[in-house]
């Protein structure tokens, strides 16, 4: 089983990319002056100029906030019924959540209520579902949900205007 985090709404989430990681072709690492690891350069049937490598200053910089589009109908359907999801990945820092909850209070702009979600693929538990206005929308709260060593069962942090 795998921790499956996600964002769930009335209206469409925009995407949020880590702006640390790109992802160069063996060439592009050449002129870089960067190590091409030997099995890449082995393999006949790689393309050079193929976009293949990620590359990153640092592995904290790795796990900056990314926010993609989903399939509703998927993992998340079991507990939501809203229009719109999207994966969160991330590593949890404050520094993080209080970026997530700017992006939240954007979010509310154009909605309702936001959905925050944390649970286990295939374990269709009941979850934990707590409610919150944005104004009393605290660290602590998103700590619970999408923290490291928080997850007990499926939990939910729904966020109201």
């Amino acid at each position: 089983m795998s921790l499956y985090q996600f964002l769930a709404s009335d209206s469409p989430l925009k995407d949020v990319q880590n702006p640390n990681i790109e992802i160069i072709s063996l060439n592009e690492m050449a002129k870089r002056n960067l190590v091409v690891p030997e099995i890449l350069l082995n393999n006949k049937n790689t393309d050079p100029n193929e976009k293949i490598v990620l590359i990153c200053e640092s592995e904290e910089l790795l796990h900056e906030i990314e926010i993609r589009k989903d399939n509703p109908k998927g993992y998340a359907h079991p507990y939501t019924s809203k229009k719109y999801v999207s994966e969160i990945t991330f590593r949890y820092t404050d520094i993080r959540a209080e970026q997530l909850i700017k992006y939240i209070s954007e979010n509310l702009l154009i909605s309702d209520e936001l959905e925050i979600w944390s649970i286990w693929l295939d374990d269709l538990k009941e979850g934990i579902i707590e409610t919150k206005s944005q104004n009393d929308l605290t660290l602590e709260d998103l700590k619970k949900v999408l923290g490291p060593g928080y997850y007990e069962m499926p939990r939910c942090l729904k966020i109201k205007k």
